[in-house]
């Protein structure tokens, strides 16, 4: 996006890391780096621009009035809840390409190193290793979060989530992780299947408006944990920017598995934890989803 509406490098002062091309290797290197307009300029940014722009192109007012709605139904608290854009899911950014190193995890290209993709695959596999990195930042933010966290991932993966947390096939009532409220798609889905026979646009684009009421909801969270790669991520960061003075709280979601020695677990560390070793191993034909 911030090559299609803006020039190169207006997206250094959303995300350092920028959508795809950028990689984050180093614990806190992806946090927000709030320029201030004089030290924009100095990379020939017009940050006054780009905050207007947002502004003029915000979602649209019913969106955000419903979102509002759906705020308050699930005591979530604008700028207190945890939001993750979870972006990882079956037979589309993870995938063996080739007879590489890389390969055994997945892929490394995109901009995803081997360790994080590790980290990755393993929270897709095993949910509870995502909730329970997820439950270490939030326990880290201030005192005024609320113990709630917005999962924004594709339908398959809140599903999927879901099933593995409760161990049956379309389970009912809201996931909770030690103490924690994990909001998602099965919710967010339920909140606007109320309106759709009483409005035609959430009937004819329910899908569109899924995606869009998601994004309503990051942009309204305290902390965002966001995905690399991914444009609607950078595109949440760009309102984020644009709503706030600062958001020292917002990370890449590669940022919550660094270990305390600042490293991210390397394959080898996943590997002494228990887990099945044909979760990590190149088993598929060549070019064949780890999950098919």
């Amino acid at each position: 996006m911030y090559e299609w509406l803006f020039d190169k490098s207006t997206y250094y002062a959303i995300d350092m890391g920028g959508a795809y091309r950028r990689k984050n290797n180093t614990k806190d290197a992806s946090k927000y780096p709030n320029f201030t307009p004089d030290y924009a300029k100095k990379f020939g940014i017009d940050l006054t621009l780009v905050k207007d722009t947002y502004r003029a192109t915000a979602h649209p007012q019913f969106i955000r009035n419903l979102v509002q709605d759906f705020l308050s139904k699930h005591n979530m608290h604008p700028g207190k809840y945890l939001g993750i854009h979870f972006r990882y899911n079956f037979n589309d950014f993870i995938k063996g390409n080739s007879d590489s190193e890389a390969a055994k995890i997945g892929s490394a290209y995109r901009a995803n190193s081997v360790e994080g993709l590790a980290s990755i695959v393993l929270s897709v596999k095993d949910p509870n290793y995502l909730y329970k990195h997820l439950k270490s930042y939030l326990d880290s933010l201030p005192p005024h979060f609320d113990r709630v966290i917005y999962l924004a991932t594709p339908v398959v993966m809140w599903q999927w989530f879901r099933e593995q947390h409760f161990g049956v096939v379309d389970p009912e009532g809201s996931l909770v992780y030690k103490g924690i409220t994990i909001v998602s798609g099965y919710e967010q889905s339920r909140f606007l299947k109320t309106y759709i026979d009483n409005c035609e646009t959430i009937k004819t684009y329910f899908g569109e408006i899924e995606s869009i009421f998601d994004k309503e909801v990051m942009v309204n969270s305290g902390a965002f944990i966001r995905s690399r790669p991914s444009n609607w991520s950078f595109n949440v960061m760009g309102h984020r920017m644009a709503a706030n003075e600062d958001l020292p709280y917002d990370r890449t979601i590669y940022d919550i598995f660094y270990k305390k020695n600042g490293e991210l677990p390397s394959v080898e560390d996943i590997a002494k934890m228990g887990y099945p070793k044909e979760w990590f191993t190149k088993h598929h034909q060549k070019n064949k989803s780890l999950f098919s």
